[in-house]
């Protein structure tokens, strides 16, 4: 006796089904996301410090595939750039080592190159310092500073400077702020810092 076969109505049941997880689950980023996302780690961990092998890494994405590969020649990169060949082998080189680019070899007169997007499909760059950032201007906008930015924090550093203990800084901090007229209380610690709030001197 042959199998019975699903009916057609459980089979769309569980089609409907099958389509509500799948929309339920978050897709993750590909393609020229991870791209984008690749140029914004560079620029915020290390580009400060390089904006010139910034500058090569922008135009190589102009060539780059949705699998993070590019293929240029570095003449052409220099001609777009205005600079030597030399130079944009030497920024190459700075990609290299903060191992955002990857360079697999040569076809002819242009060179294969990988743009890393490894870890980007789950986070991007500096995520990790958002919630504190936040923490820090919703405290300022409540008129609240830090430790370094209290009104006796200069005559704090003084006394360190000239040999004296924590304790011995932070009386000196507190007399000229009372000098100021100003006095502060803590109001709660974020992961780096606490916070203080002015209030009436004693």
């Amino acid at each position: 006796m042959a199998p019975r076969r699903a009916s057609s109505g459980a089979g769309r049941q569980d089609e409907a089904q099958g389509r509500q997880r799948a929309s339920a689950e978050p897709r993750k980023p590909y393609g020229y996301v991870l791209i984008l996302r690749a140029i914004a780690r560079a620029s915020i961990v290390v580009g400060a410090d390089n904006p010139a092998a910034l500058r090569v890494l922008c135009v190589l994405a102009e060539y780059v595939s949705q699998d993070g590969v590019c293929r240029i020649g570095q003449n052409t990169l220099a001609a777009r750039l205005g600079v030597t060949r030399q130079a944009v082998n030497k920024q190459i080189q700075i990609l290299e080592s903060w191992g955002t680019l990857k360079s697999e070899g040569t076809d002819g007169a242009t060179r294969r190159y990988v743009i890393n997007t490894h870890g980007l499909e789950d986070a991007r760059a500096g995520d990790d310092n958002v919630p504190e950032w936040r923490d820090r201007a919703r405290r300022e906008r409540r008129g609240e500073v830090p430790f370094e930015k209290r009104a006796g924090y200069k005559a704090y550093v003084a006394a360190l400077r000239d040999g004296g203990s924590p304790d011995d800084a932070a009386a000196a901090m507190e007399a000229a702020e009372a000098e100021q007229g100003v006095a502060y209380e803590a109001v709660g610690n974020s992961e780096l810092e606490t916070w203080y709030r002015r209030v009436q001197p004693n």
